[in-house]
């Protein structure tokens, strides 16, 4: 290797330590992270009060439902939802709403099952559980769905199937997607965009119930409803099609791409999924690794959990945000609309 090889590579290696350093200090500074959480501001604070009001949500549609579950979560979601109140006067923010009806409806549960919740919870606690507000726009808690009409729209135009789509947390267990059901889902997500035409995702397909068992113990997501998934994917994207520093994360963006689109093509295939998040440190990737075999040139994008749903279940609500929130126009003035 001549100098000036030694000299473009070492180079190239402190573009990539820079980049990756560029995207540390801009985590650091905005993301819900060490000294940030002495002192949320608006976006830090109302991004953990969607993820608290998420997590009972879920705990609400779990097949088998668990009385006082998530007490912590509930009562750091209330000291939330009043903090923004106070400090950012939430009175028309939709998750604000969404997360009072998310406390209604944990309050509601427990007392239509005649649980007394004094026994976990202040009266000024109980108090906001049960204070729902009234905004028509914002939904908060769980739905029911029956089989048939959860798929009723898996074939219908683009703008009302995408809506339709919700994680599914239940499945029957006496039904298993097929190798040629699988198949026909990864034949479809497989046009997805992505840079280049790389195609970098793999997909990883476990049904042997030990190795599930192995694999959601790693995950650590799936407590309540993880026993029931027939089938676990593990979606990677290989880094070995990327090239130089500016794309060392493009892997996380193409297999992003893929896994939203192997989620649509699940839908509709009439499969239930539920994506699951691949969180872990270092020595929970290797164990990953030499338990589920994925070579090392592939990162991990997520778990998705993939079976028939069960007959009758329950899913979050999950709130969106408005247009307006979402959309920025630049330049010319646009007129104002509402969907």
């Amino acid at each position: 290797m001549n100098l000036f090889h030694q000299l473009r590579t070492t180079r190239e290696y402190l573009r990539l330590i820079l980049a990756q350093f560029y995207d540390f200090r801009r985590y650091c500074r905005h993301a819900c992270l060490g000294w940030n959480r002495t002192n949320y501001g608006e976006g830090q604070l109302e991004g953990r009060m969607i993820a608290n009001y998420h997590v009972i949500e879920k705990g609400l549609s779990m097949p088998e439902f668990r009385p006082f579950f998530g007490v912590p979560s509930v009562k750091t979601l209330i000291q939330l939802v009043k903090e923004g109140e106070c400090r950012f006067v939430w009175c028309n923010n939709v998750n604000h709403s969404a997360a009072h009806k998310t406390l209604a409806a944990y309050f509601h549960r427990h007392q239509s099952l005649g649980l007394d919740l004094t026994s976990h919870f202040t009266p000024e606690e109980i108090a906001v559980m049960a204070h729902e507000k009234s905004t028509a726009s914002a939904f908060g808690g769980s739905t029911d769905y029956q089989h048939q009409a959860y798929f009723a729209d898996s074939d219908s135009p683009y703008a009302v199937f995408a809506r339709s789509r919700h994680s599914c947390r239940h499945f029957d267990p006496l039904q298993k997607p097929t190798p040629e059901q699988l198949r026909m889902v990864i034949d479809i997500a497989r046009y997805s965009p992505s840079v280049c035409n790389r195609q970098c995702w793999r997909v990883h397909s476990y049904d042997e119930p030990t190795k599930i068992r192995e694999l959601l113990h790693l995950q650590g997501g799936n407590r309540g409803f993880g026993h029931t998934i027939p089938v676990v994917l593990v979606i990677t994207a290989s880094l070995n099609v990327f090239d130089g520093y500016k794309e060392h994360n493009q892997a996380y963006i193409d297999g992003g791409l893929f896994s939203m689109s192997l989620m649509y093509a699940l839908h509709h295939q009439k499969l239930g999924c539920v994506p699951m998040c691949w969180l872990p440190d270092p020595t929970t990737d290797l164990r990953l690794r030499r338990i589920a075999e994925i070579p090392d040139h592939e990162t991990v994008i997520m778990f998705m959990g993939v079976g028939v749903p069960a007959s009758k279940f329950q899913a979050p609500i999950s709130q969106k945000r408005t247009v307006d929130e979402i959309l920025t126009f630049h330049g010319d003035t646009h007129p104002s609309y509402q969907i």
